[in-house]
């Protein structure tokens, strides 16, 4: 097999860069994506008890007998629009991603009240996701967690306006591993979110963050020599 002039062996060495790529090349922010979504669900009770549903009714009530039923008929993943849609708002809330672009010549802003043009070569173009995201003029009730937003119609008030949810990008540059990502969030959730509570412990952390510092043994020792000295 030839295409474009290239032996075998390269396009096998094409393909399987490309499949490396696929599978670890988004695992950080992929696994931070998870971590947001569990904990947004979890902070919000209501909407916890619908996902809950939704799996009871697209999964089977058994959550240990999900994974085989996935296995068996994964098109189930594309049957949970809920799910899909808290993704959707946690990742709104607290994006892992971000793009820049080198800026071209030809490529310039228009700052509103600003008659010169903001030139973008020799710069990396940041696209302010974090900050498009939340932005009150494209998301009503922007800090709020509704995920139902993206479950109605654009005439409904909460509606975000076609393409405002950008997490993957758009156009030809949009992640080719938007799909698989979805997926492997859609699993996770499945069978965590089914099966456990998930709560912060910042502040038992803290406390064994300081009980393990230099610092703290340093003063727990000098106090135990003073207290045999004073014996």
């Amino acid at each position: 097999m030839r295409l474009n002039g290239s032996s075998e062996d390269e396009i096998v060495d094409f393909v399987v860069a490309q499949l490396k790529l696929f599978l670890f090349g988004g695992y950080d922010t992929l696994s931070g994506t998870i971590c947001w979504c569990i904990h947004t669900v979890m902070k919000h009770t209501s909407v916890l008890e619908k996902m809950r549903v939704e799996y009871d009714a697209v999964l089977g009530a058994d959550p240990d007998a999900a994974e085989e039923r996935l296995k068996a008929a994964p098109h189930l993943l594309n049957q949970l629009p809920y799910t899909t849609a808290c993704i959707k708002e946690s990742t709104r809330l607290y994006s892992g991603f971000c793009v820049a672009r080198n800026g071209t010549r030809d490529f310039s802003f228009a700052v509103p009240g600003l008659a010169v043009p903001w030139p973008t070569e020799g710069f990396s173009v940041y696209d302010g996701i974090n900050a498009g995201q939340r932005w009150e003029r494209i998301w009503p009730r922007a800090d709020d967690f509704i995920p139902e937003r993206f479950l109605v119609g654009p005439d409904y008030e909460l509606a975000p306006p076609k393409h405002a949810w950008r997490l993957f990008g758009l156009g030809p540059r949009n992640c080719v591993a938007m799909d698989l990502a979805m997926v492997e969030i859609k699993l996770a959730l499945a069978v965590v979110v089914r099966t456990l509570d998930v709560d912060c412990a910042w502040e038992k952390w803290d406390v064994l963050q300081w009980v393990n510092s230099v610092f703290f043994r340093g003063v727990y020792v000098r106090k135990v020599i003073l207290t045999c000295i004073k014996c």
